[in-house]
């Protein structure tokens, strides 16, 4: 979760059971949910009026609200934190569910993409809601090997690989024409001294080599890797975007729905987020979180998988109303077994 821990309300025990009751009702079926009905229909342990009571608590803890003027309640985008905060991030799927799952996956040819494939449609099904997979790319860019080629005059031709295999070409105008040989001395300088870096380390590096030329070079090497970076996307593939839209009885959430999907940029920053955060492998957003306004009616659940030097990321995008539990449990599930597989293929991913 990405709202200040601090900020949320202590509920009594009481209060907790309620508010799960709740949110298990309206999810169940998005109407508001009388006292009575919780009374009733749940083993709460106290009278209509109890809960009624501590309803208007919650109410005025911001974790509840009452529709127009329904007498019932729904919860908020706050209250849907709380529940998933303290109530369903350890739930696991059963041993039954795991296999099943594991199943689906070892009927699948040993390929990334036929992986990813599955398990964007494994998690669509099993959580009723959609789902995007991303193909697994490098943790971060780095340097493997660079060509510098003499054109003509001062013009020198930059051939970069990344590791992972990308290339990338770029002109270079040196001060003074330089020949062939030099340029090949300069580059097998630069290939031994940074191998498998970053842009900050091969930096680094430039600062402290000996030829101008090569360190000038580095410093290029550099910006290019840094350029690589900042402009990189994810391959994805989903699963279930058109099913899921039933679940939004108003336009606006299903223009969400669309949105993430048509505009790249959005999709980017929400799946690097899950990446880059290396202390919490399932995240939730709800309603955006205050920090994606045009996701405000939708709630996605994020994990990532991989290995030491690969990762990619999975996600579930619903109402705000989906079955946490199941969503979280079957991303962290799903999650563990892609980077299990992910091992299996290539090891923990050094040598890629």
């Amino acid at each position: 979760m990405n709202k200040d821990d601090t900020r949320m309300p202590e509920l009594t025990e009481r209060q907790i059971h309620i508010l799960a009751a709740l949110i298990q009702a309206y999810t169940h079926q998005p109407e508001p949910v009388s006292s009575k009905q919780l009374a009733e229909s749940y083993d709460l342990g106290v009278s209509s009026a109890t809960v009624r009571n501590e309803m208007v608590v919650l109410e005025q803890l911001g974790l509840v609200r009452a529709p127009h003027t329904s007498a019932g309640r729904v919860p908020t985008e706050e209250g849907y934190r709380y529940f998933v905060k303290h109530n369903l991030t350890n739930q696991a799927l059963s041993v039954l569910e795991q296999r099943s799952i594991k199943a689906e996956f070892e009927g699948v040819p040993g390929d990334v993409q036929n992986m990813v494939r599955m398990a964007a449609s494994v998690l669509a099904r099993r959580t009723d809601a959609a789902a995007i997979v991303t193909e697994p790319r490098a943790r971060i860019t780095r340097f493997r090997h660079v060509q510098l080629i003499h054109t003509y005059g001062q013009a020198v031709l930059m051939v970069l690989v990344l590791e992972g295999g990308d290339l990338l070409q770029q002109m270079l105008t040196l001060s003074e024409a330089v020949d062939q040989e030099r340029l090949s001395h300069v580059a097998i300088m630069i290939n031994d001294t940074c191998k498998s870096e970053p842009a900050a380390g091969v930096r680094q590096k430039a600062r402290i080599v000996s030829d101008a030329l090569a360190a000038d070079v580095m410093e290029l090497v550099a910006d290019t890797l840094s350029a690589a970076e900042a402009g990189r996307t994810f391959t994805i593939h989903s699963y279930g975007f058109g099913d899921v839209l039933q679940h939004f009885g108003e336009s606006a959430g299903a223009q969400q729905v669309l949105r993430i999907l048509d505009e790249k940029r959005l999709l980017n920053n929400v799946l690097t987020e899950v990446i880059e955060k290396e202390d919490d492998p399932v995240q939730v957003i709800v309603g955006g979180d205050g920090r994606f306004d045009d996701l405000d009616r939708l709630s996605i659940v994020l994990g990532r998988y991989g290995t030491s030097q690969l990762v990619g990321a999975i996600s579930v995008l619903g109402p705000t109303r989906m079955r946490y539990g199941r969503v979280i449990s079957t991303v962290r599930y799903v999650a563990m077994l892609m980077s299990d597989m992910m091992r299996g293929v290539y090891g923990n991913g050094d040598n890629e």
